[in-house]
């Protein structure tokens, strides 16, 4: 018996993730003499004042690191195009590496929103429906659907802060919200519509 390895090149794309919902930039600074560090946070300001009391307290310690926390994210060329969807559909748009609902289609383009209600037109060529292996965030076996803070189900996969939960438990809703407990994250509360990645197991108690 023997075993084939099939490889397939692919172009990849890394850069800065400047997503709405990505993780922030945070900054800190660090004691090059006793590697003692400041709190990391958004605001360069506060990891500064660290460094001039730290030296109040430690004349002899002249040298310190900046640190630099920033999010990334890659992405892969050559769309693998799809037709058929529709106003509604959860589609992947390829050109600007995002997902969305389609809320108007025209001819040859498509108007999108994603989940932070950003809107954006994308030429239908560029537009791939789920599945899809394009998204990075996609876990394999699941498609994008919108669902409200009704409509979530257990072992639904919700976007927060640029990383990709799953749900493990569903609390009563509040209101028009409900709160979710997600594995790795904790708690999380669901305001308004989003986009879930659901496997194709759960769509038909949907």
């Amino acid at each position: 018996m023997s075993t084939r390895s099939v490889f397939r090149h692919e172009r990849w794309t890394l850069e800065p993730d400047r997503e709405p919902d990505a993780e922030a930039t945070t900054y800190a600074m660090e004691c090059a003499v006793c590697e003692a560090s400041s709190e990391a946070g958004e605001d360069f300001a506060d990891p500064q004042s660290w460094v001039l009391e730290h030296s109040g307290r430690n004349p002899s310690h002249h040298s310190y690191r900046e640190i630099i926390t920033r999010p990334w994210r890659t992405w892969r060329h050559a769309a693998r195009v799809r037709w058929g969807f529709d106003v509604g559909d959860v589609v992947w748009d390829e050109g600007v590496r995002r997902r969305g609902v389609v809320t108007v289609r025209n001819g040859g383009s498509v108007r999108l929103t994603g989940d932070s209600a950003q809107e954006w037109v994308a030429g239908a060529e560029s537009v791939a429906t789920y599945p899809t292996d394009l998204d990075p965030d996609c876990p394999a076996g699941a498609v994008a659907v919108l669902v409200g803070p009704r409509e979530v189900q257990l072992d639904d996969r919700v976007r927060v802060q640029g990383r990709v939960y799953e749900v493990r438990e569903i609390q009563p809703m509040i209101g028009t919200c409900r709160i979710l407990s997600l594995l790795g994250h904790g708690d999380w509360t669901m305001t308004r519509p989003r986009i879930v990645y659901r496997l194709h197991t759960q769509l038909a108690t949907s």
